[in-house]
């Protein structure tokens, strides 16, 4: 796989979280907030980008491995320098090497967070390019359960916060009851409400043996 597909996304990622978010913050507003548009629109393109061509796949199957173990060093040099930040004392933090370690942190998360995304593209091909009888209403259901995850997330949230509960019993509650609710809103209302379907991205009838590159059956 060429560099660049490591290099130029990683890099951009890296301005995004180095330069745009202390100047925009992270509001999560529909307008106005340019450093997650920049972060994940541009992902968004990339999903555009990559869809079709056959070369990218191979090739990106074929680098797994080394872009699996560029991940793991990213992700042990940001949250190291996380976990760090947390324990060091101010006095050890005054012996340490006067370099720009935020710099150095988000060069970290920059560089994991974009090699796990093509590490999951990556593995995902190559252990889900099979004839698994369930991956037509698997996938038929990523996009829905995607749009209600969040809407389900932050009233579950406001609901548990006030009980409160341990962090570790709290974040298992959400999460099990995400899956649930998304399983159960998708089942028994959008994929029995038509009207509801084109606006969860589901089509009325779908495809079965139309597949793309990577191995998946569309939607």
């Amino acid at each position: 796989m060429r560099n660049r597909i490591l290099v130029v996304p990683s890099f951009a990622w890296f301005a995004v979280i180095h330069w745009l978010e202390p100047i925009f913050g992270d509001s999560k507003a529909l307008f106005g907030d340019w450093a997650n548009h920049a972060r994940y629109f541009r992902a968004f393109l990339f999903g555009f980008a990559i869809a079709r061509p056959e070369d990218f796949w191979s090739a990106l199957k074929a680098a797994r491995h080394r872009v699996l173990s560029i991940a793991a060093v990213g992700f042990v040099l940001y949250f190291g320098l996380r976990i760090l930040g947390r324990v060091i004392t101010p006095d050890a933090a005054a012996t340490l090497p006067d370099w720009n370690w935020r710099a150095i942190s988000d060069a970290g998360h920059a560089i994991y967070g974009w090699s796990a995304l093509l590490s999951c593209l990556a593995f995902g091909a190559v252990w889900l390019n099979k004839p698994w009888t369930w991956l037509p209403q698997a996938n038929r259901a990523v996009y829905p359960r995607y749009i209600l995850h969040q809407s389900l997330i932050v009233p579950l949230a406001a609901l548990l916060i006030p009980l409160n509960l341990p962090g570790a019993v709290e974040a298992l509650l959400v999460l099990i009851s995400t899956l649930v609710g998304c399983a159960f809103i998708h089942r028994f209302l959008v994929l029995r409400v038509k009207w509801l379907q084109p606006l969860f991205g589901v089509q009325i009838r779908p495809e079965p043996t139309a597949r793309t590159p990577a191995g998946q059956t569309a939607r």
